[in-house]
């Protein structure tokens, strides 16, 4: 009997870790400026942990290009409700002062992304994107 009730709570409790965790792909134009140049991006994975209080979404593929944004580091903004997530984060890297955004419709699928830099000399380089993003079925696989 022992053993039964401690697999139902691994079993029930190994479920509730996971199930925050939401895998989108998306397709996403991206503005850079100065340069005002549009490309087209195609995200395969953007991970999304929604775990109440604590909310984190990460691009995996492109990260260079892409804002990650997190509710409990970087000195957050958490604007998310139960339609969106939206937060904002503010941090300095080697001297280099971020300013990151991504919003999430949950009804549309729309993103909006924005980073930007501003270096100790006043440059500013902005990356900002918007587009549409599904979610994955990571219970169905394709292989």
């Amino acid at each position: 009997m022992k053993k039964i009730l401690l697999i139902l709570v691994l079993l029930f409790t190994s479920n509730i870790l996971y199930a925050g965790q939401i895998k989108l792909s998306c397709d996403i134009n991206l503005t850079y400026t100065p340069s005002v140049e549009e490309l087209p991006q195609k995200v395969r994975e953007i991970y999304v942990i929604d775990e109440s209080t604590n909310i984190s979404i990460y691009p995996l593929s492109n990260p260079g290009s892409l804002p990650m944004a997190s509710s409990h580091k970087y000195n957050p903004t958490n604007y998310s409700n139960q339609n969106k997530w939206d937060i904002q984060n503010k941090y300095t890297i080697n001297g280099t002062s971020y300013i990151t955004s991504v919003i999430i419709d949950r009804n549309s699928g729309q993103i909006f992304t924005s980073l930007q830099g501003t270096n100790k000399n006043g440059l500013v380089l902005t990356v900002s994107g918007n587009g549409i993003c599904e979610k994955i079925d990571t219970q169905k696989k394709k292989f």
